[in-house]
Protein backbone atom coordinates (compact mmCIF):
# COMPACT_ATOMS: atom_id res chain seq x y z
CA UNK A 1 0.00 0.00 0.00
CA UNK A 2 1.35 3.44 -0.83
CA UNK A 3 2.52 5.52 2.09
CA UNK A 4 1.02 8.99 2.46
CA UNK A 5 1.89 11.60 5.00
CA UNK A 6 1.52 15.32 5.49
CA UNK A 7 4.40 17.08 7.20
CA UNK A 8 3.23 17.83 10.68
CA UNK A 9 -0.12 16.08 10.00
CA UNK A 10 -1.64 12.62 10.40
CA UNK A 11 -0.27 9.56 8.67
CA UNK A 12 -2.96 8.95 6.00
CA UNK A 13 -1.92 5.31 5.69
CA UNK A 14 -2.76 4.80 9.39
CA UNK A 15 -6.08 6.63 8.93
CA UNK A 16 -7.06 4.41 5.97
CA UNK A 17 -6.09 1.29 7.91
CA UNK A 18 -8.16 2.41 10.89
CA UNK A 19 -11.17 3.14 8.67
CA UNK A 20 -11.06 -0.36 7.15
CA UNK A 21 -11.25 -1.79 10.65
CA UNK A 22 -14.51 0.01 11.49
CA UNK A 23 -17.65 -2.18 11.46
CA UNK A 24 -19.51 -1.97 8.18
CA UNK A 25 -16.58 -0.48 6.25
CA UNK A 26 -15.98 -3.70 4.28
CA UNK A 27 -12.95 -4.75 2.30
CA UNK A 28 -11.32 -2.30 -0.08
CA UNK A 29 -9.38 -3.04 -3.25
CA UNK A 30 -6.05 -1.37 -2.48
CA UNK A 31 -5.33 -0.69 -6.18
CA UNK A 32 -8.59 1.08 -7.03
CA UNK A 33 -10.05 2.11 -3.68
CA UNK A 34 -13.29 0.37 -4.70
CA UNK A 35 -14.87 -2.80 -3.31
CA UNK A 36 -12.70 -5.89 -3.14
CA UNK A 37 -13.14 -8.49 -5.89
CA UNK A 38 -15.64 -11.26 -5.23
CA UNK A 39 -14.25 -14.60 -4.09
CA UNK A 40 -17.48 -16.49 -3.34
CA UNK A 41 -21.18 -16.61 -4.12
CA UNK A 42 -23.87 -16.06 -1.50
CA UNK A 43 -27.22 -17.82 -1.14
CA UNK A 44 -30.26 -17.06 1.03
CA UNK A 45 -33.86 -18.20 0.95
CA UNK A 46 -36.77 -19.92 2.65
CA UNK A 47 -36.31 -22.92 4.94
CA UNK A 48 -39.52 -24.69 3.96
CA UNK A 49 -42.42 -24.85 1.55
CA UNK A 50 -45.12 -27.10 0.14
CA UNK A 51 -44.64 -30.00 -2.25
CA UNK A 52 -45.56 -29.12 -5.87
CA UNK A 53 -45.82 -25.39 -5.01
CA UNK A 54 -43.20 -22.82 -6.02
CA UNK A 55 -41.22 -21.45 -3.07
CA UNK A 56 -40.75 -17.83 -2.22
CA UNK A 57 -37.57 -16.39 -3.73
CA UNK A 58 -34.05 -17.67 -3.15
CA UNK A 59 -31.46 -14.91 -3.68
CA UNK A 60 -27.93 -15.34 -5.02
CA UNK A 61 -25.14 -12.79 -5.07
CA UNK A 62 -21.41 -12.44 -4.46
CA UNK A 63 -19.28 -11.33 -1.54
CA UNK A 64 -17.61 -8.53 -3.49
CA UNK A 65 -17.30 -6.83 -6.86
CA UNK A 66 -17.97 -9.02 -9.91
CA UNK A 67 -16.04 -8.64 -13.15
CA UNK A 68 -18.08 -9.57 -16.20
CA UNK A 69 -21.13 -11.79 -15.88
CA UNK A 70 -21.32 -14.93 -13.72
CA UNK A 71 -23.97 -17.56 -14.43
CA UNK A 72 -25.29 -19.30 -11.31
CA UNK A 73 -27.14 -22.63 -11.52
CA UNK A 74 -29.20 -23.98 -8.58
CA UNK A 75 -29.56 -27.67 -7.76
CA UNK A 76 -31.33 -30.00 -5.29
CA UNK A 77 -28.97 -33.00 -5.23
CA UNK A 78 -31.05 -34.79 -7.90
CA UNK A 79 -34.20 -34.82 -5.74
CA UNK A 80 -36.34 -34.12 -8.81
CA UNK A 81 -37.52 -30.60 -8.02
CA UNK A 82 -37.56 -27.78 -10.55
CA UNK A 83 -36.02 -24.32 -10.49
CA UNK A 84 -37.45 -21.25 -12.20
CA UNK A 85 -35.46 -20.00 -13.97
CA UNK A 86 -32.99 -22.86 -14.37
CA UNK A 87 -30.03 -20.45 -14.07
CA UNK A 88 -29.51 -16.75 -13.28
CA UNK A 89 -26.83 -14.19 -14.11
CA UNK A 90 -25.15 -11.76 -11.72
CA UNK A 91 -22.82 -8.91 -12.67
CA UNK A 92 -21.60 -5.56 -11.39
CA UNK A 93 -24.79 -3.97 -12.78
CA UNK A 94 -27.07 -6.72 -11.39
CA UNK A 95 -25.29 -8.00 -8.27
CA UNK A 96 -28.13 -10.26 -7.11
CA UNK A 97 -30.70 -12.50 -8.79
CA UNK A 98 -33.59 -14.69 -7.63
CA UNK A 99 -35.09 -18.08 -8.43
CA UNK A 100 -37.85 -20.27 -7.02
CA UNK A 101 -37.88 -23.98 -6.21
CA UNK A 102 -40.80 -26.37 -6.71
CA UNK A 103 -40.17 -29.62 -4.81
CA UNK A 104 -41.39 -32.85 -6.39
CA UNK A 105 -41.66 -34.78 -3.13
CA UNK A 106 -41.93 -34.19 0.60
CA UNK A 107 -38.97 -34.30 2.97
CA UNK A 108 -35.61 -32.68 3.57
CA UNK A 109 -33.86 -31.15 0.56
CA UNK A 110 -30.51 -29.47 0.02
CA UNK A 111 -30.48 -26.40 -2.20
CA UNK A 112 -27.06 -25.58 -3.61
CA UNK A 113 -25.62 -23.38 -6.34
CA UNK A 114 -22.70 -23.61 -8.74
CA UNK A 115 -21.22 -20.86 -10.91
CA UNK A 116 -19.12 -20.46 -14.05
CA UNK A 117 -17.01 -17.61 -12.68
CA UNK A 118 -14.55 -19.62 -10.58
CA UNK A 119 -16.01 -18.33 -7.32
CA UNK A 120 -16.28 -20.49 -4.22
CA UNK A 121 -19.84 -21.82 -4.06
CA UNK A 122 -22.08 -20.64 -1.22
CA UNK A 123 -22.91 -23.01 1.62
CA UNK A 124 -25.98 -25.08 0.62
CA UNK A 125 -29.28 -24.41 2.38
CA UNK A 126 -31.58 -26.94 4.01
CA UNK A 127 -35.17 -26.87 2.74
CA UNK A 128 -38.10 -28.92 4.04
CA UNK A 129 -40.89 -29.78 1.62
CA UNK A 130 -44.16 -30.35 3.48
CA UNK A 131 -47.28 -32.16 2.31
CA UNK A 132 -50.08 -29.96 1.06
CA UNK A 133 -52.85 -29.29 3.57
CA UNK A 134 -55.80 -31.54 2.95
CA UNK A 135 -59.43 -30.48 3.02
CA UNK A 136 -62.54 -32.57 3.46
CA UNK A 137 -63.30 -34.78 0.52
CA UNK A 138 -66.75 -36.34 0.19
CA UNK A 139 -66.51 -40.01 1.05
CA UNK A 140 -69.84 -41.19 -0.35
CA UNK A 141 -72.69 -39.87 -2.43
CA UNK A 142 -76.17 -41.34 -2.10
CA UNK A 143 -79.35 -40.87 -4.01
CA UNK A 144 -82.70 -42.27 -3.03
CA UNK A 145 -86.26 -41.83 -4.02
CA UNK A 146 -89.00 -41.55 -1.46
CA UNK A 147 -92.66 -40.92 -2.26
CA UNK A 148 -91.81 -39.59 -5.72
CA UNK A 149 -89.17 -37.11 -4.40
CA UNK A 150 -85.48 -37.51 -5.22
CA UNK A 151 -83.04 -37.02 -2.34
CA UNK A 152 -79.32 -36.53 -2.83
CA UNK A 153 -76.95 -36.69 0.11
CA UNK A 154 -73.24 -36.25 0.68
CA UNK A 155 -71.57 -38.03 3.57
CA UNK A 156 -68.44 -36.47 5.02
Amino acid sequence: MPQYSIPGGPDLNAVATAQRQLPGWGDVNEATGGPAAATATTLSGPASGTVSVASTDFTVGADGAITGTVTVTPGDAADGGTFTPTSVAISSGTPTATFTYTPASTGAKTISISDDGGLTDATPLGYTSNAAASGYAPALYTMRRSSGVNFFGVHL
